[in-house]
């Protein structure tokens, strides 16, 4: 009998605790005066801020995929503007492919940092339960995977492939030539050239250096800049050698996807949607893409027929629209 009395005031002491905790919760702030020894409250513990300040290392996640770790210092300042201010080299450490060019309205000048939140199509969320920080950004404002601030120019280094051979006569002269294709890759720079030389049975001896160039990547052209002797490559003209400098485009520095004319679709994604490309009955390009503006540059080489784009949102409604296209052998994909 006294087991069961016990029991009884027990969920009676429980219940009363329960209803004053839920009476606390709706309380705006929590009562810490149980806590002893503390000289301020904890910014974790305030309401009212999603970034609290402090020193955090969080997984980083953009537009749903986990990119990588990095340190996060959000400042007392941040907290109150309830804003995260991330600097272009914390964006490129952390890993997250955003064009800033795209961001220029949120550049907070004196402290050469760049609110993202403030555009209206990106979310920045911190989570302190999980120690993320979640971005949500549009298609069109994040970086193209190939990212020419990656690339990887080589090592300084050499190459030289050499060919040579001699012969003697019955009169015991002596002819020889030797062939080498020298390269020479220093920084961004790469030097090549052709050599001969040639030894004569008179004893006469010559020595030539042809085709030198000097050359190197430009990524905002896509394309070589090349110093030297060229060949002109025209689809329209006969082409001709000459000296001097070239500026050409380098399809090598493309992806496979972007090589040959395709057009450029863009729109406005009002929700996580799927971008979904089809032509003459069959689908040649789908992609997810986040809230906001796209733009779909990577879609493959298409022939002559309509490409149907439709645009299916977060509740399942369907938006089509039809692009007409006429390809010709020398046009050029848009950018």
């Amino acid at each position: 009998m006294s087991f069961h009395h016990r029991v009884f005031k027990l969920s009676a002491l429980s219940l009363a605790l329960f209803s004053h905790l839920s009476f606390a919760s709706t309380d705006s702030e929590l009562n810490l005066d149980f806590l002893q020894g503390m000289g301020a409250i904890p910014s974790v513990l305030k309401s009212g801020s999603d970034f609290p300040a402090g020193q955090y290392y969080v997984d980083v996640i953009v537009n749903q995929e986990n990119v990588g770790k990095a340190r996060l210092s959000i400042t007392p300042q941040e907290e109150s503007a309830n804003a995260l201010c991330l600097s272009p080299e914390w964006l490129k450490a952390a890993g997250v492919p955003v064009r800033l060019e795209g961001y220029a309205s949120t550049l907070d000048a004196a402290k050469q940092c760049y609110v993202l939140s403030r555009n209206p199509y990106t979310k920045v969320d911190f989570s302190y339960g999980s120690q993320s920080l979640v971005f949500s950004i549009p298609q069109s404002f994040l970086v193209s995977k190939t990212d020419p601030s990656r690339w990887d120019y080589g090592v300084p280094a050499a190459r030289l492939k050499y060919s040579a051979n001699a012969s003697q006569t019955s009169g015991q002269s002596t002819s020889a030539y030797a062939n080498a294709d020298l390269m020479v890759n220093l920084g961004r720079w790469v030097l090549a050239s052709n050599m001969s030389a040639s030894r004569y049975a008179d004893g006469s001896g010559e020595f030539t250096a042809r085709d030198i160039t000097l050359s190197t990547a430009i990524s905002q052209v896509q394309g070589d800049l090349l110093l030297g002797k060229s060949q002109t490559r025209s689809a329209l003209f006969s082409d001709f050698g000459f000296y001097g400098a070239a500026l050409r485009s380098n399809s090598n520095m493309l992806p496979w996807e972007a090589r040959g004319y395709a057009p450029l679709i863009t729109g406005v994604a009002n929700s996580t949607s799927r971008v979904t490309i089809s032509q003459n009955g069959y689908t040649v390009y789908s992609k997810v893409v986040p809230p906001g503006p796209y733009q779909l540059d990577d879609v493959r080489s298409v022939g002559n027929g309509d490409l149907v784009v439709t645009v299916e949102d977060a509740s399942g409604h369907k938006t089509t629209t039809v692009y007409p296209v006429t390809t010709l052998p020398t046009l050029l994909r848009p950018g």
